[in-house]
């Protein structure tokens, strides 16, 4: 299986249909994450964000904040 771990730079439509997929899975109450919720995390140098990947969709993210 190929399974990548990436650096994200910059909001994408695919990372929005991640999230709104990803995010009920660790609460159920948690609003879903826009393109602009995203990329004002993206644009906070403090964060980090990464996705794992396979060949058909991002199945995990991470935020790593300083």
């Amino acid at each position: 299986m190929d399974i990548r771990v990436e650096i994200i730079r910059e909001v994408s439509q695919e990372l929005v249909d991640a999230f709104s997929r990803l995010l009920p899975q660790l609460s159920s109450t948690a609003r879903s994450l826009d393109y602009e919720a995203l990329g004002r995390m993206m644009t906070c140098d403090a964060n980090t964000v990464l996705v794992v990947r396979t060949p058909d969709a991002i199945v995990g993210t991470l935020i790593g904040a300083l």
